[in-house]
């Protein structure tokens, strides 16, 4: 089907247009948006979006300011948003949240619009938005969060040429961090912040070759930042555990759980307690000791199960100085994990900490003559290593 003049026309200011966005020039890119004025009407909502998406990227704060009162509303922003904040335009991005822009907030589609919901995919690059089930129940799902951490695709311009402006790792992360500090994320975006940060360094840390070289550093170090943000009440306290503790998993690398465990070992803990899978793999478990802080009794009581049964005794001598760890009933425990797998040297270690934890009890006691021990006494003791001699066969 033929164009016709005014629709030709219509195309050309709209190009023209675009590409004053992109060189930056103020007066230019004004000139261009006055030259298209007649057609305000006949601009999609997609033209809109668009534009106000090249200009978060390569124009002037007055120039978006400018899209905004002669262009909005717009049905979707959020991804102007991660561009703002990909590229580290700080005025930008400070500029979309003082207007009440959210990293993930829904497309205003009406419902019942045909093709709705591949016209939400479209504008959110298919990444989830914050009403999906899906944000924190899978620790790998991609949302719109992870727009902001890396590289343009070659899809990723809705219209026109694609998006090409370079980015850095390092600045990006420093600005999503002085941003979060100031509580300016709503609770959702923040801990999903906090997820995309590790999903992205157990990535990098995984594919490097994928990745700009400083992306898993800085992303456990943007990860570190918002977990030290939480005590300030900062996102939403109560999931902040439930996002780490799905990292937990076989498909996370080692990297990033052993920074779970530095920073959140309560978390780790918690899901050795209840993962037979994680109990079952003793050099991950072994390999994460070096990197947690004791819990509690409990929680230290499990990991030397584990680590006795995986005849690990070398780690079982590191954990030897921490608090509320080597108690009789753990000790027990682990000697009876330990015995049942069949180590017997490892068995043997803990029950010399045994016999060391009850001379110190015993030393304890108000101080009195030694007695001359009786023919019972004889017989228990003969009793004693006897059942020591039982566990170690």
């Amino acid at each position: 089907m033929e164009l016709t003049c005014e629709t030709r026309r219509y195309k050309r200011l709209m190009a023209e247009v675009r590409i004053q966005i992109v060189n930056g020039n103020d007066e230019e890119t004004r000139a261009a948006l006055k030259a298209v004025e007649p057609y305000l009407s006949q601009i999609s909502p997609f033209e809109k979006v668009d534009l106000l998406e090249r200009a978060c990227l390569w124009s002037s704060k007055e120039i978006v300011d400018t899209l905004f009162d002669t262009l909005a509303p717009f049905v979707y922003r959020g991804w102007a948003l991660a561009l703002a904040l990909r590229s580290g335009r700080e005025e930008i991005a400070r500029d979309l949240l003082r207007r009440g822009v959210d990293l993930l907030e829904d497309p205003t589609i009406p419902l019942g619009t045909p093709n709705r919901d591949e016209l939400v995919r479209r504008l959110t690059r298919g990444g989830l938005t914050e009403v999906s089930k899906e944000l924190f129940e899978n620790p790998f799902a991609v949302s719109v969060t992870r727009g902001a951490f890396v590289p343009p695709s070659n899809s990723e311009a809705l219209l026109g040429a694609n998006y090409s402006r370079g980015y850095s790792i390092v600045t990006t992360v420093a600005l999503i961090e002085k941003i979060a500090s100031e509580g300016r994320f709503s609770a959702v975006v923040f801990d999903d912040l906090l997820r995309t940060a590790l999903l992205l360094a157990s990535s990098a840390h995984r594919n490097p070759a994928s990745y700009q070289p400083e992306t898993a550093k800085s992303c456990l170090k943007l990860a570190r930042a918002l977990l030290k943000m939480c005590s300030n009440n900062k996102g939403d306290t109560e999931r902040i555990d439930a996002v780490a503790a799905r990292f937990i998993t076989p498909d996370t690398d080692e990297n990033t759980m052993a920074f779970i465990c530095e920073c959140a070992p309560q978390v780790f803990y918690q899901k050795l307690a209840g993962a037979d899978w994680l109990q079952k793999n003793t050099d991950l478990v072994r390999a994460m000791v070096n990197h947690l802080t004791p819990g509690t009794q409990y929680q230290n009581g499990v990991l030397l199960r584990v680590l006795a049964r995986g005849a690990c005794l070398d780690e079982l001598k590191e954990m030897r100085p921490w608090k509320d760890t080597f108690t009789p009933a753990n000790i027990n425990a682990a000697i009876d994990a330990a015995s049942e797998a069949g180590h017997a040297e490892v068995a043997a270690w803990l029950l010399t900490v045994a016999q060391g934890v009850n001379d110190s009890k015993k030393g304890a006691a108000p101080h009195t003559e030694p007695q001359a021990k009786s023919d019972q006494d004889e017989g228990n003791d003969r009793d004693d290593l006897g059942d020591l001699s039982d566990l170690l066969l």
